[in-house]
């Protein structure tokens, strides 16, 4: 529905804009975007129903981010920002949230902003983590091909440092999409992580962490698995990736990595 009209009391109030740092578990929900059909079982409709009461009715919450996320994609520092003619009491926005849906999502912070900030467009660089789970090596199911993680590092490096039409990492991109990124940093290296469940100790991963000024839809998984792909394929030739990666042409990349593995870390202002 649309907003109730600004009225000439409403001018009278300093107008507040909010910016919102959100961790969610993307599994948990059924996607980040606004969805018609069931909006309360996504991110930014679970954020939604949490602020509109704070708002007096005054107008209905518009909620701007930092980067939209696939569905089953995680995030630890999610940027969004929206504003209220209605003043907001800090400690209300945080129980609203919080309380909203716990298994979901929770706010990290949240501070008033100058009204001209925008998550979105004031955004300069977004940065991204993939955690890739590690066979063991000789395992039957294939460890032995397994690159490591300085042959994936070693794949990445080309990329950095240039704006790149990245097309070929696409998928169901709008025709005329700009399709050209410059990536700030991207590098893979070995971690060990609890193993979690009913097993001790720890188990290995490649951690890949890669921050751009933006990026195109499904780009950073079709990125992560590329590199797999390519250090694996050609582990001696280190520009390999960077030929899949440009080549304008979709088949020649790998399909996307799963969103689990995929994490929206932050974003820089």
């Amino acid at each position: 529905p649309d907003s109730p009209p600004i009225t000439s009391g409403d001018r009278h109030r300093e107008r507040q804009t909010w910016a919102l740092s959100i961790a969610y578990y993307g599994p948990a929900s059924s996607s980040f975007t606004w969805q018609r059909e069931a909006p309360e079982t996504t991110v930014l409709g679970i954020l939604q129903v949490a602020i509109q009461p704070l708002l007096a009715g005054r107008h209905n919450v518009i909620l701007a981010n930092a980067g939209r996320t696939d569905a089953g994609v995680s995030a630890t520092g999610q940027l969004l920002t929206f504003y209220s003619w209605e003043p907001i009491d800090p400690e209300a926005l945080r129980t609203a949230i919080n309380s909203a849906a716990p298994s979901v999502l929770r706010l990290r912070a949240a501070q008033l902003v100058p009204r001209s900030f925008h998550a979105t467009f004031g955004a300069a660089w977004r940065r991204y983590v993939y955690i890739l789970p590690c066979r063991e090596r000789g395992s039957s199911e294939g460890g032995g091909d397994e690159p490591t993680a300085a042959e994936v590092d070693a794949q990445l490096a080309p990329l950095v440092g240039a704006p790149l039409d990245y097309a070929a990492l696409g998928r169901g991109l709008p025709k005329g999409k700009n399709t050209v990124t410059t990536l700030l940093h991207a590098s893979a290296s070995e971690v060990s992580l609890p193993a979690g469940g009913q097993r001790a100790g720890t188990v290995r991963a490649i951690r890949i962490d890669v921050t751009g000024d933006r990026f195109i839809r499904r780009q950073v998984r079709c990125l992560v698995a590329t590199a797999v792909l390519a250090a694996r394929s050609n582990p001696g030739d280190e520009r390999t990736l960077l030929r899949m990666a440009t080549c304008g042409d979709q088949q020649q990349s790998a399909p996307a990595a799963p969103a689990l593995g995929l994490c929206f870390a932050e974003a820089g202002y």
